[in-house]
């Protein structure tokens, strides 16, 4: 997994609970490289799952939700290194519908050997979107809070629903997102 996620994650921790509590994270999950990470380094998922379950652990918080509230926090931190992907789409449904074939293309010429998961735009109409997302690490409460968080950016109100699809590759989500009024 890329070091940007690994970054943006303990810059999250500090921002909601402040850097001695950062501290004890890393210094709980006994981590090989002793939680420093570089944004274009490459590192085992299995330490972020151990920094979010210590984060529940500590917090008394679920994963689901905090992986929520990480993904709207990495939408604040996207749009301000790259701004120019946002202001390239009109809103939600313009930019999700471009994840895939745009967003992603852009990542992989900055990470090269990203794991990125997959969207898969299934339906699109002016207000709403039906997209699959497939990912070996079933991240999806991330990705709704990425959703959420694009939403929040251009000002919109999104409802998120979301169901399990059943495909023999990988597991996949099926997000319906609506715009509201």
């Amino acid at each position: 997994m890329k070091g940007i996620i690994f970054t943006e994650f303990l810059a999250f921790a500090e921002d909601r609970h402040g850097d001695d509590f950062v501290d004890d994270l890393i210094f709980h999950a006994k981590l090989p490289g002793k939680g420093v990470y570089t944004s274009v380094g490459t590192y085992d998922f299995s330490e972020l799952a151990k920094l979010l379950g210590l984060y529940c652990q500590f917090t008394g918080s679920k994963a689901p939700d905090i992986l929520r509230l990480f993904g709207k926090y990495l939408v604040g931190a996207f749009s301000r290194k790259w701004p120019d992907i946002f202001v390239r789409y009109g809103g939600t449904i313009e930019l999700l519908n471009q994840v895939e074939d745009n967003i992603h293309v852009e990542v992989k010429k900055l990470y090269p050997d990203a794991q990125l998961p997959t969207f898969k735009t299934i339906e699109i109409r002016k207000n709403s979107i039906v997209m699959d997302y497939a990912s070996c690490r079933s991240l999806s409460d991330l990705a709704t809070g990425l959703i959420s968080g694009v939403a929040d950016h251009y000002h919109e109100n999104v409802e998120i629903l979301t169901e399990s699809v059943d495909f023999a590759d990988r597991p996949t989500v099926r997000f319906h997102v609506e715009i509201r009024s």
